[in-house]
């Protein structure tokens, strides 16, 4: 029953976490979409208020059709208007609102079919291109959802068509108005079903390939962990700590900077595998690598050289200083006790210092000064601190 009840309750866990990602991917695809639409829509005021504005200009220019003026002045004024709430919007913080962005974006192309649909009717009667202008602006444009686009046009062409019944008196030409409006709002219904999926799919690859790229930086990221830090204690390997301290060698050279090198071994740790087993000794020597890094300065270099060795890089450390530290660090962990299964464990560090000095040509001649200081420090005795000049 335990693990039947685990099991389900990983799987609704997974489910619930899909679900939860489903939600925020659609969210962002929502605030996407209206973000375009209300980018566009602000880019059509200003086309229309420049265009409203050369009509005006020949209207008062030839005054040849005087009842165009009235249209073309509350044509600019309104669009000028919505232009001044976008700046009012924008200096209040509220223009990024996916629910002002709607509001802003449905309510002037609403206000722009009606408006160019009632100039139709009562100025141009055969005219019809005057209504289907902004229907296929507004197709074009602006991307709705199926859902929502059908609920838009069905609202402004429902209007349209009543004001046709009631403010024409030629039969013909009202039937003939309605039918091939009709007919262009079905079409701009369907090019913006297939317009807001060709959207929808790609925002859905896009999706898929954030995804697949997060995926490929965490492998990397992991591979990179992998190659550089030791998996038991979190140390540099021993590669990466070669790679420091020819680095610290380099500007040490270059600025002459003193640094020093230290080597630490545990003493007798066979013992404690030998007796406790290999998972108390993997126990001690993460323990004692959290204890190093929490005794060291954030400029020193520890790193796992393999095994129970370890080694630090001291920056800017003379011999002298390098000693202190290291007779301080071998005194905690004399003092460091490690509880594994109820069972206390304890050990101490042989250490051996180096300098670095100009007469070091190579990294090799290091190493192999610190290597002799630290079997210098075991053969005394262990527990102790040997120095090299």
């Amino acid at each position: 029953l335990t693990t039947v009840y685990t099991k389900n309750h990983d799987q609704l866990d997974t489910s619930h976490e899909n679900k939860s990602s489903t939600h925020r991917d659609h969210d962002r695809f929502v605030k996407e979409v209206w973000a375009i639409n209300y980018f566009r829509i602000q880019l059509i005021i200003k086309i229309l208020i420049a265009i409203f504005a050369a009509l005006l200009f020949f209207d008062i220019a030839f005054d040849k059709y005087p009842v165009l003026f009235s249209i073309h002045l509350s044509a600019i004024g309104c669009s000028l208007l919505y232009w001044g709430m976008t700046a009012l919007a924008k200096k209040r913080g509220f223009n990024d609102s996916i629910y002002w962005q709607m509001a802003f974006v449905l309510s002037y192309c609403f206000l722009m079919v009606t408006a160019f649909g009632f100039t139709a009717l009562f100025y141009y009667i055969k005219d019809l291109i005057i209504y289907l202008l902004p229907v296929f602006a507004v197709g074009l444009f602006i991307l709705l959802s199926p859902k929502h686009s059908f609920i838009f046009f069905a609202t402004t062409h429902s209007i349209f068509v009543l004001t046709s019944i009631f403010g024409t008196t030629d039969t013909y030409l009202m039937v003939k108005n309605i039918v091939n409006s009709t007919i262009a709002v079905i079409l701009v219904l369907v090019f913006m079903r297939l317009t807001f999926q060709m959207k929808q799919h790609e925002f859905e690859q896009r999706i898929i390939i954030e995804e697949r790229t997060a995926e490929l930086e965490t492998i990397n990221q992991r591979l990179h962990e992998l190659a550089t830090t030791d998996e038991l204690t979190d140390l540099p390997n021993r590669r990466v700590f070669i790679q420091s301290l020819e680095q610290e060698m380099e500007r040490a050279h270059r600025y002459k900077h003193p640094f020093s090198v230290m080597f630490l071994d545990l003493d007798n740790f066979k013992h404690i595998n030998d007796t406790l087993g290999h998972s108390a000794g993997d126990a001690a020597l993460r323990h004692f690598a959290s204890a190093l890094k929490g005794s060291l300065r954030d400029s020193d270099m520890p790193g796992r050289m393999g095994g129970e060795e370890f080694g630090i890089i001291l920056p800017n450390t003379d011999l002298k200083n390098g000693a202190l530290l290291a007779e301080r660090l071998r005194q905690n962990i004399e003092k460091s006790t490690v509880l594994y299964q109820g069972k206390k464990i304890t050990f101490t560090a042989s250490i051996g210092v180096a300098a670095y000095s100009e007469e070091i040509s190579n990294i090799d001649e290091l190493l192999r000064k610190v290597d002799e200081a630290l079997y210098e420090a075991k053969a005394e005795g262990r527990n102790c601190i040997v120095q090299k000049a």
